[in-house]
């Protein structure tokens, strides 16, 4: 029975995320990244940054924010890129050499 409730479980977990984002608005769901960022959430952070780049890929404080969940997951490289990413799109203002720092 384990294996069921397992599944159980992880299918859950997985429409509760595909869901997060229904009915918000970008500015709602970047806040809820910054809000993942302060908790130290990144693998949440960088889930939903991904989800919002799917629906607008050149938003760049989506872009600043991925960028800030994986410096903290410790992906430097994938960081610099969406940094570079973010400095080329409309939205990430200075904050983009900010977070350059970090790396």
């Amino acid at each position: 029975m384990k294996p069921v409730s397992t599944v159980v479980c992880f299918v859950t977990t997985l429409l509760l995320i595909a869901t997060s984002g229904c009915g918000q608005s970008i500015d709602q769901r970047l806040s809820k990244i910054a809000q993942a960022l302060e908790l130290s959430d990144s693998e949440l952070a960088s889930f939903e940054a991904k989800a919002v780049l799917q629906e607008a890929p050149e938003n760049g404080k989506a872009r600043l924010l991925l960028a800030k969940a994986l410096i903290q997951l410790g992906d430097l490289p994938g960081a610099e890129v969406e940094l570079q990413r973010a400095m080329a799109s409309e939205g990430a203002g200075d904050e983009v050499h900010i977070a350059q720092a970090d790396i």
